[in-house]
């Protein structure tokens, strides 16, 4: 991505863009994530290898740093308040 011309700075600027685009993001890599509980599963059941679901695994969350790093990080340096405060923080707002 070297070549690419887009700099961290020419992301986006809106704040209403960029709150959109982190929920999104974070959902999405919620979802993501929830795949790894199915796939281990059915590792156990012996319908995928271990060496298959490592693999997964470890594809899956180069992505995510990928996003993290190139999207999401950038917008916290322009938008510190949109960052999550822990992973669970949805849930912990829901049962207070």
């Amino acid at each position: 991505r070297q070549g690419n011309n887009l700099t961290r700075r020419s992301l986006i600027q809106n704040r209403e863009a960029a709150q959109c685009a982190t929920e999104s993001l974070i959902s999405a890599a919620k979802i993501i994530t929830g795949s790894f509980v199915k796939l281990d599963a059915l590792e156990q059941e012996g319908k995928v290898t271990e060496e298959e679901s490592d693999r997964y695994h470890f594809h899956v969350m180069e992505s995510l740093d990928d996003m993290f790093e190139s999207v999401l990080k950038p917008i916290f340096e322009i938008h510190p308040d949109l960052r999550p405060t822990c992973p669970c923080c949805d849930s912990a707002e829901e049962e207070d």
